[in-house]
């Protein structure tokens, strides 16, 4: 029965994970932006959720070495509703400090959640992927990676569905019981599946942080930087000027709740097509017979510079002449921003995989996906403060200048293969 299929049950705990990490990445902030938290105030509420994916991806690794992946798998999961769960239950009298915390500390846990899932997931398939076939492991890592951004994609645009019909306790309810579903359906076969339950007394002890292989140090410290200079224009920035654009052009005196969904809608269609792109990377590089994913690697982090840098220029100098042309030049320049990224991040998502062995597999990719996390984190602090001092052409301008530096470590990676 396709049920049983072990690579499908990882991933619809890893899809349906992400469908209500993206919803409720959109329900926290529209939610507290209608109610008039700034900027800073809004990036400092997802800043413990990125913090905690530093720690839990370091330590995940050696976690899902000695009690096995599935325990990965379902602890993130069953985290992840206990948290959404616990946020529904505050109350909306409650004190703003006291609102603020609690926000902080469960975007904490459901951090801490995402990423047990995702170590789980991405390490199984390696474990799940035959080698022996040529390009498998990149197609089934591509795949994964890309069906799951889609997911998150959709789940960006179910929150800001439901916020506009729901009261947010409603909406998380709502997505805690999906989430639960989505656990009953494919918990039996995760605990059946032989290579998500083997586990080993043998875990790194000699106090080292890096890797002890040197290329995947340089991907790492490349990883930093591509998604920090993502997140510092899309977490904050993006949804804060469309939600200020829309409400002022286009929706004047109507129903705020429709700006929330036309956000949300942009939000969602942006990571569904970085999803299916990510999803096609491998049909996309691998044409050519003398293919070499490092070099590969390197060109497309010089690629992907070009649509912010260009966009930098073009908000600096029309900052103050805001107009519906300038909104879809911009909105265009990010979708194809959108896709050269999907390429670079597939690609770095293969290579960790390729570079790493299986008997250290979940500690090596526990140490990359932390290095993203450092990133992210990153990009979220930069995104409040960029947007709030700067507006968007300042979160654009440090994105370039994050994506030169993550071209710079990849070029190094390059002369070492």
């Amino acid at each position: 029965m396709l049920i049983f299929n072990p690579f499908l049950n990882v991933s619809i705990i890893y899809w349906f994970l992400m469908l209500t990490d993206g919803a409720l990445r959109m329900l926290v902030l529209m939610h507290f932006h209608d109610k008039g938290y700034s900027p800073f105030t809004l990036a400092y509420i997802f800043l413990l959720y990125e913090f905690m994916g530093v720690i839990t991806n370091f330590m995940a690794g050696i976690f899902g070495r000695r009690f096995g992946l599935s325990t990965l798998l379902i602890a993130g999961t069953s985290l992840q509703i206990l948290s959404l769960t616990s946020l529904g239950l505050l109350s909306v009298n409650s004190p703003e400090w006291f609102m603020i915390f609690c926000l902080i500390f469960f975007q904490g846990l459901c951090g801490v959640a995402k990423d047990l899932t995702k170590i789980g997931s991405k390490t199984a398939v390696k474990f799940l992927s035959n080698e022996n076939i040529k390009g498998k492991l990149f197609r089934n890592v591509s795949w994964l990676t890309g069906s799951k951004n889609t997911v998150k994609g959709i789940g960006f645009f179910v929150g800001a569905f439901l916020i506009t019909i729901y009261p947010f306790s409603i909406s998380l309810y709502i997505l805690a019981f999906i989430l639960f579903i989505a656990l009953m359906i494919a918990l039996n076969p995760v605990l059946k599946t032989p290579e998500l339950n083997t586990k080993s007394n043998r875990v790194r002890s000699d106090g080292k942080v890096f890797s002890d292989i040197s290329s995947i140090n340089y991907l790492s410290l490349s990883r930093i930087f591509l998604f920090g200079a993502r997140d510092i224009w899309f977490v904050i920035g993006i949804p804060l000027f469309l939600l200020e654009v829309f409400s002022t052009m286009f929706v004047t005196g109507s129903n705020g709740k429709v700006v929330f969904l036309l956000v949300g809608s942009f939000m969602a269609l942006w990571v569904i097509f970085y999803g299916f792109v990510q999803s096609q990377v491998p049909a996309i590089i691998q044409r050519r017979t003398d293919f070499n994913i490092e070099s590969s690697a390197f060109r497309w982090s010089i690629i992907v510079i070009f649509p912010t840098l260009f966009l930098t220029l073009l908000t600096f100098v029309f900052d103050n002449t805001l107009s519906v042309t300038l909104i879809v030049i911009i909105i265009t320049l990010l979708f194809i921003f959108g896709g050269f990224f999907a390429i670079n991040s597939s690609i770095h998502s293969y290579l960790i995989l390729k570079l790493t062995s299986q008997k250290k597999a979940s500690e090596d990719v526990g140490f990359y996906y932390s290095a993203n996390a450092v990133g992210r984190f990153v990009g979220t602090l930069l995104s409040g403060v960029s947007y709030q001092l700067g507006g968007l052409s300042l979160c654009l301008f440090f994105t370039t200048v994050f994506l030169v530096c993550s071209s710079y470590f990849m070029a190094i990676l390059a002369k070492k293969t």
